[in-house]
């Protein structure tokens, strides 16, 4: 036997029920309309930022995405990433039972630390995974100094 909460309607019931209600559709609308917790599947690559004493870390899953189909930025110490996957399948669409795979253009704008030096990047394309690496200002990163005995 499963137990229900029982509120006396009034005034502030009704208030609350409104305020679950916008809130359910401000994070709907404040979401990408192709996000994967409504539709399915996501419309743009996952992508994973860390850093270590010296560099800053940007991984990007992008299977089936050629080099020669990504196009990286940096301006104003955002680092813009656009590329397209191609649809290589030759199937005939009415054929096609299920599709998960995502085809098309994507493009993310990742806002850089201020610590990142963007006048040394590195992007590199292995398995599927875009890895950019974005090397810190010599002023910030950690420096060992030397205790002088007099």
């Amino acid at each position: 036997m499963n137990l229900i909460e029982w509120k006396k309607p009034g005034f502030n019931s009704a208030l609350s029920e409104l305020d679950l209600l916008q809130n359910e559709l401000s994070r709907f609308f404040d979401s990408d309309f192709m996000d994967s917790r409504y539709f399915g599947r996501s419309s743009v690559p996952a992508v994973d930022f860390a850093e270590d004493d010296d560099n800053f870390y940007l991984f990007m899953d992008i299977p089936g995405v050629d080099k020669k189909d990504i196009d990286l930025t940096i301006s104003r110490n955002v680092l813009i990433i656009k590329g397209e996957k191609k649809n290589l399948k030759n199937v005939d669409q009415e054929k096609v039972y299920h599709n998960e795979i995502w085809y098309g253009t994507f493009e993310r704008s990742i806002t850089l630390p201020d610590m990142a030096d963007d006048s040394s990047v590195k992007a590199d394309l292995k398995d599927g995974v875009l890895v950019v690496t974005i090397a810190k200002k010599e002023s910030v990163k950690p420096r060992q100094i030397e205790v002088k005995v007099k």
